[in-house]
């Protein structure tokens, strides 16, 4: 096994004759600001106010 310094995500398939294959992708690490998690309801609630937000923005 060789170690790299590159992230990869190892991805495990099981083929049709039953032996098992694995595949690597490489991890994409994307930057997002911090935020709440938010569900149901309040998730709702919150994209309401965002796209009231912006309406506000563009409207001046």
């Amino acid at each position: 096994m060789t170690t790299s310094t590159s992230s990869k995500h190892t991805l495990a398939f099981r083929d049709a004759d039953g032996t098992t294959r694995l595949e690597y992708s490489d991890v994409k690490i994307t930057t997002l600001p911090p935020a709440k998690r938010v569900y149901g309801g309040e998730a709702d609630a919150a994209d309401k106010a965002e796209a009231a937000n912006k309406k506000e923005k563009a409207n001046g």
